[in-house]
């Protein structure tokens, strides 16, 4: 399902929009494959983006949610994109969507980095 904007936005003149997919998991990012215990927060995860161009998120989907994971993002201008930690199972991709779609999208310089915090809600 391509992404539609709920809101009207041009694309400035001289630039083009490109499809774009970032994929974060333990091997690129290891401090996503450390154990959180029961009731712990692990905070501050560097989500590192590429420095060759900005980017817009407008989704943002995890493969794998957890039950007993709640997450809580930060975008590149260190706001919180959510009032508190939201469950995991929120940003999946269950009907081979695009997962949570970001209304409206959220800006990244180049070379930005989007902070992720997790927390065991068991």
């Amino acid at each position: 399902m391509p992404y539609r904007a709920q809101f009207d936005f041009c694309t400035p003149e001289g630039f083009e929009d490109e499809d774009f997919e970032y994929v974060f998991n333990f091997q690129n990012t290891p401090a996503l494959a450390a154990p959180i215990a029961p009731g712990q927060t692990s905070l501050n995860i560097p989500l590192q983006l590429q420095s060759d161009a900005p980017y817009f998120i407008r989704a943002i989907q995890i493969a794998n949610p957890q039950s007993a994971l709640s997450v809580r993002f930060r975008d590149a201008f260190e706001q919180y994109i959510s009032d508190d930690f939201v469950p995991s199972w929120c940003y999946a991709s269950t009907q081979g969507d695009n997962g949570a779609i970001s209304e409206p999208e959220l800006p990244c310089p180049a070379g930005s980095v989007i902070l992720v915090d997790l927390k065991n809600v068991s």
